[in-house]
């Protein structure tokens, strides 16, 4: 397999996404009374259905996060990524116009509040997602599939080495652009005291 840059590109999307997808998924799974309750707080649905919604979301997250992981249905499963993302979105922003801080119920944490940073936090994903789906059109559909790169031998661990490190990056990339205000104070506060110790 060829590895254009748009391949790289794609690869690490789909393993950005899968790590994240399949990680909500299992830690809302250690505790899923937390998470139907979460669900429930968002008051987006009649109480009755929480359950079953809550019950649907986890299995959509390890689904979906399996899928992209094994490279099995990458098709569907970026843009149900996508359809998952928004439908968050959605409900964050509703409950933020409210101004309702309710748990935000993310990875399973029951301490975490909505905020404005968790709606970036999923305009990112669903800009990442938005751009695999576009990128996996321009690759011709080429998804990750590790055992293809396992019998490429040394090429193959290679493109596996350059993937991982692009879909680092690029998660680091987001963590900074959700902390660029701390950042920017970080800096601003070590300028200011190398200005005052020039000074003196």
């Amino acid at each position: 397999m060829d590895g254009g840059w748009d391949v790289y590109l794609g690869h690490s999307l789909q393993v950005v996404l899968g790590v994240v997808l399949l990680a909500a998924g299992v830690t809302k799974l250690r505790q899923p009374g937390r998470f139907v309750a979460a669900v429930g707080g968002y008051e987006v649905v009649p109480p009755r259905l929480a359950a079953p919604l809550a019950v649907a979301v986890l299995g959509s997250e390890v689904l979906v996060g399996l899928a992209l992981l094994s490279s099995r249905g990458v098709a569907v499963a970026a843009p149900a990524a996508g359809a998952l993302f928004a439908a968050f979105a959605v409900a964050v922003g509703i409950n933020l116009r409210r101004g309702a801080l309710v748990p935000c119920g993310c990875f399973g944490s029951a301490d975490e509040r909505v905020s404005p940073r968790t709606l970036a936090r999923l305009g990112l994903l669903l800009a990442a997602t938005t751009a695999l789906v576009i990128v996996h059109a321009v690759s011709g559909g080429v998804p990750l599939d590790v055992a293809d790169l396992a019998a490429d031998g040394r090429a193959g661990f290679e493109r596996l080495v350059a993937t991982l490190a692009i879909g680092a990056f690029l998660s680091a990339m987001g963590v900074w652009l959700l902390h660029v205000r701390e950042l920017a104070a970080l800096v601003g506060s070590i300028r200011l005291g190398h200005l005052h110790r020039e000074r003196t």
